[in-house]
């Protein structure tokens, strides 16, 4: 994602969820999604076999 792409994801959902981020806390927000991107591609990185399952399912 590039960061006219990122800004434009934190601006989309922010209003979504009528959230209101301050300028000051901007640079804040957009370092969390750059790490929590990072996070994704590495879990992402390590596909599961079919026969395992990614966790239990619980019904009533």
């Amino acid at each position: 994602m590039t960061p006219e792409e990122l800004d434009a994801y934190i601006d989309l959902t922010a209003a979504q969820q009528k959230l209101t981020i301050e300028p000051a806390w901007r640079e804040s927000v957009v370092t969390f999604y750059q790490l929590a991107a990072r996070m994704a591609e590495v879990l992402e990185g390590h596909p599961l076999p079919p026969e395992e399952e990614p966790a239990p399912v619980f019904t009533a």
